[in-house]
């Protein structure tokens, strides 16, 4: 039965995360695949999984670490309101809830590329969310996120941003949080700021 099982499965392009044995799907990528099992980031190489190796660096930001804001789901973005109607129903249907500033510990070095870091860097987001569950809360809210004392080298700049993230399982919602540019950084960042997932 195990071995049906396993043949199904690699059909449908699904595989055991070597860390934790939970499920990831492979189907639309073969790299950058987050585990929601371990937090652990994958790369499919000869038809197998294995744990993305420490020194990555991306050009883009890809590798997600979550805040501890737990109430941060199904988010989006504000869009350009082109019309009275637009500006109206954002102002009926949105509250303006104010800002959060995220009190993080960061990893000494620049968070690119690990050397010395000379200078620190802000990085803001605003966000929309659902207000929460039941018939009176209809409003979402809007929200603008700070991060400050992000360190960085006078040769790198962005190393971090707010946004949503990917899991590799299908029908799993996506998560939201930071995403950087160095693995390496990002695992560092996660040691010290050990901020669980919210339940998705």
């Amino acid at each position: 039965m195990g071995q049906i099982s396993n043949f199904f499965d690699k059909l449908r392009g699904r595989q055991a995360c070597p860390v934790c044995s939970g499920p990831v799907d492979t189907v639309l990528t073969s790299s950058d695949m987050l585990c929601k099992g371990c937090d652990t980031y994958l790369e499919a190489a000869e038809g197998k999984l294995r744990p993305i190796p420490d020194d990555r660096v991306y050009e883009r930001h890809v590798f997600g670490a979550p805040t501890p804001w737990t109430d941060l789901r199904a988010v989006t973005f504000p869009t350009i309101k082109f019309s009275s109607d637009d500006y109206i129903s954002d102002l009926i249907m949105t509250k303006k809830a104010g800002v959060r500033v995220l009190n993080a510990h960061w990893p000494s070095g620049c968070c690119i590329c690990g050397k010395p870091s000379s200078r620190l860097e802000r990085r803001t987001r605003v966000i929309v969310f659902p207000a929460g569950q039941g018939v009176l809360n209809v409003r979402d809210q809007e929200v603008t996120l700070v991060a400050d004392g992000i360190p960085h080298c006078n040769e790198h700049t962005g190393g971090v941003e707010f946004d949503r993230i990917d899991f590799a399982i299908t029908g799993s919602d996506p998560g939201f949080g930071l995403v950087f540019r160095s693995l390496f950084y990002r695992n560092a960042f996660r040691k010290l700021n050990p901020w669980d997932w919210p339940l998705l």
